[in-house]
Order: C-alpha cells, then structure tokens, then sequence
C-alpha cells in the first residue's frame, strides 16, 4: 500500500523553506486522534455511514503531536505556507481505498459445447465434420466484498503493511442470459 505523510509548511518559515535549509515537513498521521472524528460522528446519535467517500476525505488528518481541536488554527495559522496541493495529497491516496465504486463488475460471456470427429485429429477443428452441441450467451454481475467478521483482517489504523487482498470475496448478484 502507498503511504502519503501529511506535508505541512510553519508559515514561521516562510523565509528558508524554499532555500533548502528547512527542516523536514512531512509527519506522520496519529490515527487515534484523526479517528475521534468518527467516533464523534456515531456519539452524538448522526449514526449514519459514510455516503460518499467524499465525506470522509473531509475528516481532517491529524498530525502525530497534535489535537483534533487544534486543527482549525493549524492550517489557518501555523501552517499558513501548505498548499492545496500538499494538503490533498493524502486524500487522494485514501479516497481510491474507500470508495466502492469498482467493487462491481458486470461480466459479459459467451460459452460453447463442442463436438468433435473422433476419427479427425484432435487439434484440428472439421468445419463439416464437427459441430456445435450447444451455446449461451449472457453476462453476470458479480460484487467483489470483504465480510467485517472475517479474523483475516487487520487493524489498518496501526498495521501500514496490512492489505485486504487475501480478504476479498465474490458473490454473483445477477445473471441474465441473451436469447439469440
């Protein structure tokens, strides 16, 4: 998985962050503080998901040192310097993992039972000796999920190497079959 630190520029070093005698800029994300927001949303009884991935990417992510309440004043103040830019990066990494919009797939098929001269050679296809038995054309669209309860998980807000490839699922939702 990708990893973007939050990048944030002191407005206090406004006069050597370009000349290359600033310090270093990225910080690390303090999970614990950043997910109080959620915790916060469910408490004061809103207790709806997330409908977009949108909303989460306004959660602010807060960095290791400091306090959700400080946020504001963060940007607005000490870190004056950071542009849009730098202060989206990290969204942009998260907003591809939360989204589910390419966890559904439709599935288009053609499927043939082919019958075969058992005198001819095996390899080689007899345009009037051999022949179609049967054929089905359609598509299915199937949902690719992971199941909550599954002990394969990992805790993603501390594990950065966890992944949820193993933890994948499919499930067909709906088949249709074309008439010819």
């Amino acid at each position: 998985m990708t990893y973007s630190p939050l990048t944030a520029i002191p407005t206090a070093d406004a006069n050597k962050y370009k000349g290359g005698s600033a310090g270093d800029y990225r910080h690390e994300v303090d999970a614990a503080e950043t997910l109080k927001q959620v915790t916060s949303r469910f408490a004061a009884g809103v207790n709806k998901p997330f409908r977009s991935a949108g909303e989460i990417c306004e959660l602010f992510l807060v960095p290791e040192g400091r306090k959700l309440e400080e946020m504001t004043d963060y940007w607005n103040s000490t870190n004056r310097l950071t542009g849009d830019n730098l202060r989206e990066n990290p969204y942009g990494h998260l907003y591809s993992r939360v989204t589910a919009r390419s966890d559904t797939f439709t599935v288009h098929y053609r499927v043939q039972v082919l019958t075969h001269n058992a005198a001819a050679h095996p390899n080689v296809w007899g345009e009037g000796s051999d022949s179609i038995a049967s054929d089905a054309r359609g598509s299915a669209l199937l949902e690719r999920y992971v199941d909550p309860d599954d002990s394969r998980l990992r805790d993603f807000a501390t594990d950065r190497n966890a992944t949820l490839d193993d933890c994948y699922k499919f499930r067909v939702i709906r088949t249709q079959r074309f008439r010819h």
